[in-house]
């Protein structure tokens, strides 16, 4: 909410259930809220893999994400965040049903991804805005 509101960020609510887990499969559901398409949603399952211990460095520029940057009232800021490291693991993509993406207005991709990863997640903590220098 304060990243929508204070950065006027284009996020839309959703109702998203806790990720189910049964065994080394979890399974994410989400339904878009408000205005917009009656409907949009995703359903996306990975099964967990190994663990990796020293991530590529693509791994680690997908995945290494230090802050937010936007332009809100036209004036470019940047909200600064702190995290450990994320645990990576491989994961393989078992169920991708999505019409996200479209409802956003962007083609659904037609390969299947380069890479599926997982993390059990890592707690995050913002700072204030910032304005570039």
């Amino acid at each position: 909410y304060w990243a929508k509101m204070s950065m006027q960020e284009p996020i839309r609510t959703t109702r998203a259930r806790p990720p189910r887990r049964e065994g080394d499969v979890f399974t994410y559901i989400s339904r878009r809220r408000g205005p917009g398409v009656s409907g949009a949603g995703s359903h996306i399952a990975v099964r967990v893999g190994a663990a990796i211990t020293e991530p590529s460095p693509l791994e680690h520029f997908l995945t290494a994400r230090w802050g937010l940057h936007n332009a809100p009232f036209g004036k470019s800021m940047y909200l600064p965040n702190e995290h450990p490291r994320w645990p990576l693991h491989r994961a393989e993509l078992l169920t991708y049903e999505d019409n996200l993406i479209n409802a956003a207005g962007l083609p659904q991709p037609g390969d299947p991804p380069d890479s599926v990863l997982f993390s059990p997640g890592v707690p995050v903590r913002f700072g204030r805005p910032l304005r570039p220098a």
